[in-house]
């Protein structure tokens, strides 16, 4: 379910994307890391986020969250913590 700030970020991402694979990771990355940033310290700033995807075998959620994480805090905007991102798979037994 969309919520209305989701909303205004879609419209926002949708003018720059290309496709729903690339609206559907950035929507993902920015709710990992929106809890992170302390943005009480930016009343009126935006940060814009780029992750650039070399080579795509799959699992691209996890390493695109961990690398949004670690570029803003080399780029020393203030963040709780870093946001780690990682993906598993369960086989069944046998």
């Amino acid at each position: 379910m969309w919520t209305d700030n989701d909303r205004k970020i879609r419209a926002c991402l949708k003018c720059r994307l290309q496709d729903d694979e690339e609206l559907r990771l950035s929507m993902f990355v920015h709710r990992a890391i929106q809890a992170s940033v302390q943005l009480h310290k930016f009343p009126k700033s935006i940060v814009d986020i780029f992750v650039v995807i070399l080579d795509d075998c799959g699992g691209i959620e996890g390493p695109s969250v961990t690398a949004a994480s670690l570029g803003l805090a080399d780029a020393g905007i203030e963040v709780f913590d870093l946001v780690t991102g990682c993906s598993a798979v369960s086989l069944p037994c046998g």
